[in-house]
């Protein structure tokens, strides 16, 4: 219900819009195209599914790098090595 209210007062100052273009000296055509641009929803970033965004699948790489950084994390809880650098190894260990 409040949707349906606030889609009809866009479509409505869209048109004022228009209108004031127009008496502005705008040309009619470019006016009303600016006007149902302006009257279009944003766009959302991201392909969604039911709701959610979609998730691609790991990839033989990152489930590689998964392996390499929970092996260390398990012989070094404590260890000084970073990401990076596990990174390296990984790659010099990586048969695709």
């Amino acid at each position: 219900m409040g949707n349906d209210l606030s889609d009809a007062a866009a479509i409505a100052l869209c048109g004022i819009a228009v209108k004031g273009l127009i008496s502005q000296g705008v040309d009619p055509v470019l006016a009303t195209a600016f006007g149902e641009r302006a009257c279009r929803p944003v766009a959302r970033k991201g392909i969604t599914k039911a709701g959610k965004a979609v998730k691609g699948k790991a990839t033989k790489w990152n489930r590689h790098v998964k392996k390499e950084w929970t092996a260390y994390k398990k012989k070094h809880p404590n260890g000084k090595r970073t990401f990076a650098s596990i990174v390296k190894s990984a790659k010099r260990s990586y048969k695709p």
